[in-house]
């Protein structure tokens, strides 16, 4: 699989060396991954010191006790975990004053961006398959006005995801085994309009024929916008006549 913190200081180390003015980033039909990848990404687009996600909902106290990452590990290696990941737990597992318990963690606390942080224009390409932890770095994105979006609205929600630790249970009567998400990860920037994702700066919806032609209909619009915004004519002060940028 790689490791994507090498692969991004590596790619924003070129970038700073060509100087690079704009970035496309496509999250089309992307289900999401690890938390910590998208954050570490987030280091290098933000433009400033930055929250990325609020602390972590749980249903109680002890919800991430009962279901420890550690059920898989062998049986002793497990007996030797346990006890101090829970400890660790309970202690940053809190109530609030609506009775709902939250579990502190490194995203909801303020990080520096990267040394080598990009600074130019962001294009974001989005879908319907736009999900999961690929949604919450497009809100923050998106409720930074720090990008450009195009395409569809996300099939993930603006306002979060239930994800983080995943065991899996199965159901007693069919014995489907099912994996369910025992928190509730929210970004730091939300929006009013519950229960919806987050909605594209410029709406391309891609027709069947567009899919069978091989053709990028978004893809193309960045592309033409890009062309258009660099040969904005300007005029010189000095001599009057007109230069391209």
């Amino acid at each position: 699989m790689g490791k994507p913190s090498r692969f991004y200081e590596e790619s924003f180390n070129k970038i700073q060396l060509n100087k690079t003015k704009t970035l496309i980033i496509d999250l089309r039909n992307n289900p999401g991954g690890s938390l910590k990848d998208i954050e570490n990404f987030y280091s290098y687009l933000s433009d400033s010191t930055y929250v990325f996600a609020d602390p972590f909902q749980v249903v109680s106290k002890t919800t991430l006790v009962e279901k420890t990452p550690f059920n898989k590990l062998p049986f002793v290696a497990k007996i030797f975990m346990t006890p101090f990941y829970a400890s660790v737990v309970l202690l940053k597992t809190h109530k609030d004053e609506n009775g709902n318990f939250f579990c502190s963690n490194s995203y909801s606390k303020p990080k520096l961006i990267n040394k080598n942080v990009f600074k130019g224009k962001i294009y974001v390409m989005i879908n319907g398959g736009t999900f999961s932890a690929s949604s919450i770095i497009s809100s923050n994105l998106k409720g930074s006005k720090r990008a450009t979006f195009v395409g569809e609205e996300t099939g993930g929600a603006y306002n979060g995801t239930v994800a983080g630790i995943m065991p899996t249970v199965k159901l007693p009567n069919s014995d489907i085994k099912i994996t369910i998400g025992l928190l509730v990860v929210a970004p730091f920037h939300k929006t009013t309009l519950e229960g919806r994702g987050i909605f594209p700066d410029k709406e391309i919806v891609p027709t069947i024929v567009d899919y069978i032609n091989g053709k990028d209909p978004e893809l193309d619009w960045i592309l033409e916008d890009i062309k258009k915004s660099s040969t904005i004519p300007t005029q010189n002060q000095n001599d009057k006549n007109i230069s391209l940028k």
